[in-house]
């Protein structure tokens, strides 16, 4: 085994692990939102993951977490998030969405190790031009 073997194995080992803390975090939220009675779709992440690349032996990775709720339940899924530890992150301080164009939110807390997880809550579909409201129905 050549350094380069090793180095790649070594950084399929560390996508394997990080990929199960991704998975155990959704999990988590996924289970949370049922139990405060938001429906959520799991958006990319290890569903579309398997699905797309499953049967052609591709290794695909994700690093964070991104959720589709419904928009009339942002506000309690917020409040979700946080008594699951997460915080949410202000990447435009003082800019409000008067135009209404944002489409989701950046939540983070840390994992196990000490890095970050990550969750792009979602209630809107970006690039799609109907309301939220409309959108989660057709899904």
């Amino acid at each position: 085994m050549g350094v380069a073997d090793l180095d790649d194995f070594i950084a399929r080992a560390r996508g394997m692990r990080r990929r199960e803390e991704l998975d155990r975090a959704t999990i988590a939220a996924l289970t949370a939102f049922e139990s405060a009675g938001i429906d959520t779709l799991l958006l990319k992440g290890a569903s579309l993951a398997q699905r797309l690349y499953g049967r052609s032996g591709e290794n695909r990775g994700y690093i964070d977490i991104d959720l589709l709720i419904a928009p009339g339940d942002l506000k309690s899924a917020r409040g979700v998030l946080i008594e699951l530890g997460y915080k949410q992150v202000v990447l435009v301080p003082g800019i409000d969405d008067v135009a209404g164009i944002q489409h989701s939110e950046i939540w983070g807390r840390a994992d196990e190790r000490g890095g970050l997880i990550w969750i792009d809550l979602h209630w809107r579909l970006d690039g799609c031009e109907a309301p939220g409201a409309v959108i989660w129905d057709a899904l």
